[in-house]
């Protein structure tokens, strides 16, 4: 990594301290789950996830940079994720289809 360039470093960085807080978030998750708070779990597990997945952005960032091809797909695949709904909207959505096929 010494003859990386600062950004990729930078990136690296980054995503280590995402990693460090993905790992605390799971930690919480575990101890919630064994003193029988399910929902913290639950939340704790996807704020892990979720930072998790920054993580690896940032280290496939770091990896692809000065890639033309990989950024322009990383950016269609992000914008295409954007788009999709969260998880209470898809539960909104499913809702509103179930109302629809019963009438």
């Amino acid at each position: 990594m010494t003859d990386s360039s600062p950004d990729a470093r930078h990136q690296f960085e980054l995503a280590k301290k995402e990693l460090q807080l993905a790992l605390m978030f799971a930690k919480v998750s575990s101890s919630a789950y064994s003193q029988g708070k399910l929902q913290h779990a639950w939340d704790a597990r996807s704020k892990a996830e979720a930072v998790r997945a920054r993580a690896v952005a940032q280290l496939v960032g770091a990896v692809a940079a000065g890639d033309e091809a990989i950024d322009t797909m990383l950016g269609e695949v992000q914008d295409a994720l954007a788009s999709l709904p969260t998880g209470s909207e898809s539960y909104l959505w499913t809702r509103a289809a179930i109302r629809r096929t019963a009438v």
